[in-house]
């Protein structure tokens, strides 16, 4: 977890290179744990989807997405769950662009509780 820390204070100081390193470091190393971090996997997850969108790889994005609406993760407020959806929604349909726009929305909506 100390590494998605980090990813997480690389992204709000704007250092993509170096959050995108952690974040992968982080979610590989989460992936490995299984069990009960599975509750707090969006600790890894969101700074992994923001360098996902930050390098337009909506595909993981969207794989992401998925991740934090898994049951057994502890659940994101009622607005960033809402535009979660939609993006997923969106991006079943074919509307990337749409799906897109949902993601980035629930990113910034993800700063204001401090998940992102």
């Amino acid at each position: 977890a100390a590494e998605a820390h980090l990813a997480w204070a690389d992204l709000r100081e704007g250092n993509l290179a170096e959050a995108a390193d952690r974040a992968r470091r982080a979610y590989e190393e989460g992936e490995k744990m299984g069990g009960a971090y599975r509750v707090l996997a969006w600790i890894v997850t969101w700074p992994m989807l923001a360098v996902c969108l930050e390098e337009r790889d909506l595909d993981g994005a969207i794989g992401l997405a998925r991740a934090l609406l898994a049951p057994e993760v502890q659940p994101a407020t009622e607005p960033v769950r809402e535009a979660l959806e939609e993006a997923i929604v969106a991006a079943d349909a074919g509307d990337r662009d749409l799906a897109c726009s949902r993601l980035r929305e629930a990113a910034e909506q993800a700063r204001g509780p401090g998940y992102l």
